[in-house]
């Protein structure tokens, strides 16, 4: 008999069945081989459309970094207080940092042009309003023409041999402005006849001493304004502007300086008004102290006392001191700027004839309406503002009222006061809400003071924002 052998190891089990198969079995398969190497992997599939991240309300500048001017409150922290301290003048919804127009309701915000300025304050449409030449923060599209200025009909030569020039532009008013070569009104006269000589020089210019110079060419923008270099005067740089208003009675300077040297530097800016009334005494018809005599704090003046045929004279300037030597008004600022720092100066100049009595004609009252009007610059009706970029705007220095902040309907008692406070300068002042509780102010600033308002419902701290380029 035949025996069938079993053989065990400790590792794997083998069926000895030599000689012992059984009916119908063909074995057991074997042991399965080694995997073969992995096919290549196939194609994925494409990522879906995903939304795009979301924005934090103070990333104003969309770049998802928390740059220093969007710490609006100045607490080192990002978060939503930033957003609820923008500030949004125009009321449009759109705060002053991302806003395309900055003082011109725009909602919609629409630049078909994209040169970062919207469509509704858009002065070169189809064109970039930054393409600016000269530098004096006027696009270049609104230069109409390059006056290449000749002798005058008297063949006057100044000392240094610079030929003298007028350009005369006649305001809405029909008042005459002869601008001479060194950027002021040399006399000034009705059109009609009514008056000359209501100037032996307005708005004279020096710097530290050193006179603007005489130019022999200058440029006419927008058919309204004409452009005094730049030139360099005792190491700065000087441009000078002139508009003439083709609606009203006035005419507006600009001077815009900007240091050049590489160091920190501080100049004396002296602007003179020489009445063309020749009187000796110290009198002024009205100043806005509401006094009769030019004080420091004093920001424009009526000048008419001697009741001549010589027109009666309004001018409108801030300044660090402002005195009356005899019939000139001398205006003295000290500007302090670093390497390439830039700083703006405005004033106005207007003239009446003194018809019907000093205190009670017309137009003297007109004149003295006038000086009123501008007392809370830069919040004026549009006739003082026009020609004037955003960037003139909120670049003015030692102005009385050069950062701006409105109040919404409703965020002030109603006719209550409103304390402003100029948390960077010191500067304080208190206006009176509307019956609505809306407000608004103006108060001497710059961009980056820290403007703090109590309106008795409210407190809060703001920034002043940048002007839109």
């Amino acid at each position: 008999m035949r025996r069938c052998l079993f053989l065990f190891t400790t590792s794997l089990l083998f069926f000895a069945n030599a000689g012992c198969p059984t009916a119908g079995d063909d074995g057991n398969d074997g042991a399965q081989g080694i995997p073969g190497p992995a096919g290549p992997q196939g194609p994925g599939g494409a990522q879906g459309p995903g939304g795009a991240p979301g924005l934090d309300c103070w990333d104003v500048n969309g770049n998802r970094v928390g740059d220093a001017a969007e710490d609006v409150n100045r607490d080192g922290v990002f978060d939503a207080r930033d957003c609820a301290a923008l500030v949004d003048l125009d009321l449009d919804g759109i705060d002053d940092v991302r806003d395309n127009c900055l003082l011109l309701s725009n909602a919609n915000q629409t630049d078909a042009d994209g040169d970062r300025v919207g469509d509704a304050c858009d002065r070169c449409p189809g064109v970039n309003d930054a393409t600016d030449a000269n530098l004096d923060g006027v696009p270049d599209c609104l230069v109409s023409a390059r006056l290449l200025i000749g002798v005058n009909p008297f063949d006057t030569v100044r000392p240094g041999g610079v030929p003298n020039f007028e350009f005369e532009l006649t305001d809405g008013a029909a008042h005459v402005w002869d601008l001479e070569s060194r950027g002021y009104v040399s006399d000034g006269r009705h059109i009609g006849n009514v008056f000359d000589d209501g100037f032996d020089g307005g708005f004279e210019l020096y710097v530290d001493g050193t006179e603007f110079p005489s130019l022999t060419s200058a440029d006419l923008e927008d058919e309204r304004e004409v452009v005094y270099g730049p030139r360099t005067v005792a190491d700065l740089s000087v441009t000078r502007k002139v508009f003439v208003s083709p609606t009203h009675g006035f005419a507006r300077w600009l001077t815009i300086v900007q240091n050049t040297t590489s160091e920190f530097r501080a100049w004396e800016l002296e602007t003179v008004v020489n009445h063309g009334s020749d009187e000796s005494n110290d009198l002024v018809l009205r100043s806005s102290s509401g006094d009769q005599a030019i004080d420091s704090g004093d920001t424009w003046w009526v000048n008419a006392q001697d009741a001549s045929e010589d027109p009666a004279v309004g001018g409108f300037v801030a300044a660090d001191d402002l005195e009356k030597i005899g019939d000139e008004i001398h205006a003295n600022s000290l500007v302090v700027l670093p390497p390439g720092g830039r700083a703006i100066y405005i004033g106005y100049l207007a003239m009446r004839s003194p018809v019907g009595g000093l205190t009670t004609g017309n137009n003297v009252a007109d004149l003295l309406a006038l000086m009123k009007e501008l007392e809370s610059f830069p919040i004026v009706a549009p006739q003082y503002l026009e020609g004037l970029s955003q960037a003139e705007l909120n670049g003015l220095g030692n102005y009385g009222g050069n950062v701006a902040i409105e109040g919404k309907v409703g965020s002030a008692k109603e006719s209550g006061e409103v304390l402003i406070h100029n948390l960077t300068n010191g500067q304080q002042r208190t206006v009176r809400a509307r019956r609505d509780g809306s407000w608004s102010a103006a108060i001497a600033g710059q961009t980056g003071d820290s403007i703090r308002f109590d309106t008795g419902r409210y407190v809060g701290t703001t920034v002043a924002p940048a002007a839109a380029e």
